[in-house]
């Protein structure tokens, strides 16, 4: 397992904003590794990932593992724990729209100049639509897990500037927002 040398700095000092809209598995190569001690090369990164390019294949390019855990298993749930107890970050993938919909309950600090994950009209939030059941313009999000604790996790969200990092989720609204796909990255 990677455990990068952090200090007491904060994560934020880690963090990236995505400079495209399909950009936030790139960003999390990149925070995660600056977080390894390794000075990123974004442009590099995008050339090898294609737009849009999920967990696996950022994995393959950068010889981290992948993995897919059950969030309902609880030895698996607490493995996810584990790695984050140990010091070691995560990327994880999540679904936009029980994201935007976490958002909006918690809004960040900083506005994304990209808007909400999932754009969503005045009536469509006055009618409390279940966003999980629509289709969004980004089928999935990246985040990078930096801490756990009792009621729930801090992540690093690429989709939203450095101001007001890391962001905090609960337990409950993480198992609604995460597909189960993990990167665990590991020093070469």
């Amino acid at each position: 397992m990677a455990r990068a040398k952090t200090s007491r700095r904060s994560p934020a000092v880690f963090h990236q904003e995505q400079a495209v809209a399909d950009g936030c598995v790139v960003a999390c190569v990149c925070i995660l590794q600056r977080w390894l001690g390794v000075d990123p090369d974004e442009g590099a990164i995008r050339r090898d990932l294609e737009p849009a390019a999920g967990l696996r294949l950022a994995a393959r390019i950068t010889d981290w593992k992948f993995r897919y855990l059950d969030w309902d298993k609880s030895e698996e749930r607490m493995l996810l724990d584990a790695y984050l107890g140990q010091g070691t970050w995560l990327m994880v993938d999540v679904y936009p729209g029980p994201m935007t919909m976490h958002h909006e309950r918690h809004p960040p600090a900083a506005k994304s100049r990209f808007g909400a994950l999932m754009r969503r009209s005045p009536e469509d939030i006055h009618k409390r639509e279940d966003l999980s059941r629509r289709i969004p313009q980004h089928p999935h999000h990246a985040i990078v897990l930096v801490e756990s604790f009792t009621g729930g996790y801090r992540y690093l969200d690429p989709w939203y500037p450095r101001e007001g990092q890391p962001l905090s989720i609960s337990r409950p609204d993480f198992a609604r927002i995460w597909t189960g796909q993990v990167v665990i990255p590991q020093k070469s």
